[in-house]
């Protein structure tokens, strides 16, 4: 038996006889008032402790390599599930897409003139949180030439998302428990940025020299916006001048039990 299921399977094990206890009145605690802040605690002792449980663990890797070929916009949709996720701007110009990824992927890609859509999905297994050996280990390089719109659909991960040198008209973060860092372009126009989290720890770093429009709707959340940079005024955040920068961000948050910077 692996040592990660023995991990989870005691965390469930401890989650069922405290709801137990509860329910028949032996402990004295709102159960569900309690879920997830312990939940977060159990999960960032996971990501702690899974290089550990699966030292010496090599899992399934396949390289992916998708042309650049004459495609100038491309919609590029990431179904990731339990493990890391790493992206940035990839060295060659010659591919759109390219990666290593563990456990394998399943892709689809129709091209249509000078547009592409691609989607990224991890085997049906692995969605189940904390299935396989290692979990998800992708490392994604895209293409600096085309312009993207990117949407990410994350479980319990970590996601390390670098887009500053990078030409993105869109980004979509849909993330659950999970930690995601985002760096947006420097130099790409404009870029709509939309992230919907429930108990997730969310950074985002906006360049110096890009414009930023952000609105919040928060449930139980910790906000952290740079106010220096976006002044607020009417429950929204605003660089001065942010409608004729040439370089900005529009930025929108719903979240739920979260933790969310943008800087």
């Amino acid at each position: 038996m692996r040592k990660s299921s023995i991990f989870w399977g005691g965390v469930l094990v401890l989650f069922g006889l405290v709801l137990l206890l509860s329910t028949f009145g032996i402990l004295s605690i709102n159960f569900w008032q309690l879920f997830w802040p312990v939940a977060l605690i159990v999960l960032g002792a996971w990501f702690i402790l899974r290089p550990v449980f699966h030292k010496g663990v090599e899992g399934v890797r396949q390289h992916l390599s998708l042309p650049l070929e004459n495609t100038t916009d491309a919609e590029i949709i990431f179904k990731h599930g339990a493990g890391r996720l790493e992206v940035e701007a990839s060295t060659l110009d010659t591919v759109l897409l390219e990666g290593d990824f563990s456990e394998g992927v399943e892709q689809k890609t129709i091209r249509s003139g000078n547009q592409a859509k691609i989607q990224l999905s991890a085997h049906p297994e692995m969605f189940i949180p904390f299935g396989g050996q290692e979990g998800l280990m992708w490392t994604v390089g895209l293409s600096r030439l085309a312009t993207l719109r990117l949407n990410f659909q994350t479980g319990a991960s970590e996601s390390n998302i670098n887009l500053r040198d990078l030409k993105v008209s869109e980004v979509i973060l849909e993330t659950g428990a999970s930690k995601s860092s985002i760096t947006l372009p420097a130099n790409a126009g404009m870029t709509r940025v939309e992230v919907k989290s429930g108990a997730a720890a969310v950074d985002i770093y906006v360049p110096e020299g890009v414009a930023g429009h952000i609105r919040v709707e928060s449930g139980l959340a910790g906000i952290s916006i740079n106010n220096s940079r976006f002044p607020s005024a009417g429950g929204v955040y605003e660089t001065p001048g942010y409608a004729s920068a040439p370089n900005k961000v529009d930025i929108f948050v719903s979240t739920g039990v979260a933790s969310v910077s943008i800087q």
